[in-house]
C-alpha cells in the first residue's frame, strides 16, 4: 500500500483522513466488539477537493430510504381497524451491505384487547404471521379505535422526523455538488 503524503475530505461524512494511493483510507468503522465493523461509503473514494463523484450515489440511497419511508407511512394508515388493530405495518429490507438490498420481508404490529380490557402488542412476521413472544401489554383502556390512531399518529410523526432529517442530508450534499470547485490536498508533515 503506498503511503499517504496528503489529507482530504470525504466526499460523503465530510471528515479529513489520509489519502494512500490518492484515496481516502478506510474509516467510520468501529472496533467496539474486538474487531473492525463498517466504514464509511466514501472510503476508497478520492477526496472532494478533487471529484464529487461518490456524491451522487448517496444521494440516490437517501431518496430510497425516504420513499420507503413514505410508502411504510401510506401503508400503516390502509390498514382498517376491527377487533384486532394493525397500527403498524412496514417492510423492511434484508441487506447484504449497507447498499446492497437483496428483498424484503413483511412485520406487521397489531394490538388487540385482552379479557381484562389491556391492550395487547404483538409483532408477526413473514407470511406466516407467527406472533413473537413476549407480547407487550399497555395499560391502555378504552376504545380500541382511538387508541389505534393516536399510536399511528405518534408513529407517523417520528417517521416525518426521519424523513425531514434525510431530506436535510440529501439538500447538503446537492448544494455541496452545485458549488463544488477543486481544492487544495494538505500535504502531511513529517515528523522531524
Amino acid at each position: 500500500m503506498d503511503k499517504a503524503t496528503h489529507i482530504g475530505t470525504c466526499q460523503i461524512c465530510w471528515r479529513s483522513q489520509k489519502l494512500p494511493g490518492n484515496v481516502l483510507s478506510k474509516h467510520g468503522y468501529t472496533k467496539r466488539w474486538g474487531f473492525f465493523s463498517g466504514t464509511c461509503p466514501g472510503s476508497g473514494y478520492r477526496p472532494f477537493e478533487v471529484a464529487f463523484d461518490r456524491i451522487q450515489a448517496a444521494i440516490d440511497d437517501v431518496k430510497m430510504q425516504i420513499a420507503g419511508i413514505e410508502r411504510d407511512i401510506a401503508f400503516m394508515n390502509a390498514k382498517p381497524i376491527g377487533n384486532v388493530a394493525p397500527f403498524y405495518a412496514y417492510r423492511s429490507s434484508a441487506r447484504t451491505s449497507y447498499y446492497e438490498r437483496v428483498g424484503y420481508y413483511e412485520s406487521e404490529v397489531t394490538l388487540s384487547l385482552d379479557n381484562r380490557g389491556y391492550v395487547i402488542l404483538t409483532h408477526a412476521k413473514d407470511d406466516t404471521m407467527t406472533k413473537s413472544e413476549p407480547a407487550m401489554r399497555y395499560s391502555l383502556h378504552g376504545d380500541i379505535e382511538q387508541i389505534v390512531l393516536s399510536l399511528r399518529a405518534k408513529k407517523q410523526e417520528r417517521m416525518q422526523g426521519w424523513i425531514a432529517d434525510r431530506q436535510k442530508f440529501v439538500d447538503w450534499q446537492e448544494h455541496r455538488i452545485a458549488t463544488w470547485k477543486p481544492g487544495t490536498l494538505t500535504p502531511i508533515k513529517e515528523a522531524a
